[in-house]
């Protein structure tokens, strides 16, 4: 699960870097969800993909401050926000070669 939630956060990197020209240098990541609502993209696109980074926050929060170990379900689900998330990202970016 963790390593869903660093690809989302790597992703959003490589989106900050890109279109501002330097990623959020805070602990809280609100500051990246800031950052990226301020992207001049469709809006709705936009909200619907800050939802999934946002929903891997919330799980990123839990795995790592709550008592309770996280399930098969939720793993599932982090894997598929961060997915759906990445596949936005790269369509924002420029090709490699």
């Amino acid at each position: 699960m963790s390593h869903a939630i660093h690809a989302a956060l790597c992703a959003s990197d490589a989106l900050a870097v890109f279109y501002f020209g330097s990623r959020p240098a805070g602990e809280s990541h609100e500051e990246t969800l800031r950052q990226l609502a301020g992207l001049r993209l469709d809006r709705g696109e936009l909200d619907r993909n800050l939802t999934h980074l946002r929903a891997l926050l919330q799980l990123k929060t839990t795995a790592e401050y709550e008592d309770r170990l996280l399930g098969e379900r939720e793993a599932s689900v982090s894997v598929q926000h961060a997915e759906r998330f990445r596949e936005w990202a790269t369509t924002k970016l420029p090709a490699s070669d």
